[in-house]
């Protein structure tokens, strides 16, 4: 997780991530909750196999 204090205005972050459960196959979702971000499109469709 990244904190909003720590994405400056314009920057680009990136993070590796390990899932500590199995995911059954289909379609997840990352997204950014901050307000108005998941709206203006601020999110990932992630698919497992």
């Amino acid at each position: 997780m990244i904190e909003a204090d720590e994405l400056p205005l314009g920057a680009t972050v990136s993070f590796d991530y390990t899932f500590t459960e199995p995911a059954s196959a289909g379609s997840l979702e990352f997204a950014c909750h901050v307000e108005g971000h998941y709206e203006a499109g601020m999110k990932q469709s992630i698919i497992v196999r």
